[in-house]
């Protein structure tokens, strides 16, 4: 017993058709959307940057998770050859 598709029964099953995932009618109107949205979103991507979320988010979070400065705690980068170094202050 054979299981799948045989030349013969994709003969029979005639051409195939793309789906779809809508009815073909789209909405009018939202043209000056994208330049709106990408005009309004830059100065978002530049106000919320990494070292300003980590500054006004991170650090007051994370000392407050911690229960002390995290600021001031060296990181450490441990590695099996090299055993624990503390990592560089930027």
């Amino acid at each position: 017993m054979t299981h799948g598709a045989t030349p013969a029964k994709v003969a029979e099953a005639g051409p195939v058709t793309a789906i779809t995932l809508t009815n073909g009618h789209f909405p009018r109107g939202h043209g000056p959307g994208f330049p709106l949205s990408s005009t309004a979103g830059f100065p978002r991507a530049v106000v919320f940057s990494a070292e300003f979320a980590d500054s006004t988010i991170g650090d007051p979070l994370v000392g407050t998770l911690l229960g002390h400065n995290a600021e001031v705690t060296p990181s450490w980068r441990c590695s099996p050859a090299v055993g624990c170094v503390p990592l560089p202050r930027h």
